[in-house]
């Protein structure tokens, strides 16, 4: 369980420090799964990690689009 809550929030800050260090304006799209109390799309604000990561992005002028799909989905995807 601990080592799904070490990837999960990996997952979170490499796509907000790529995005931080990427072009700006474009929208983010980030993949997670869904990972109560950390990360659910039936929690208030999606859950603390996905609000986190909300809060991150905003302070470079982005905006996240957050997709839950099942792990086995999330992985393979490719990051840009």
């Amino acid at each position: 369980m601990r080592r799904n809550l070490i990837r999960l929030t990996a997952v979170l800050w490499c796509c907000a420090l790529s995005a931080a260090f990427g072009q700006g304006v474009t929208p983010v799209r980030v993949f997670t799964t869904s990972y109560p109390p950390y990360a659910a799309p039936e929690l208030p604000q999606q859950g603390a990690a996905v609000q986190m990561l909300r809060d991150i992005l905003e302070t470079q002028g982005l905006q996240a689009s957050i997709d839950f799909l099942p792990w086995a989905r999330v992985m393979p995807r490719e990051v840009v």
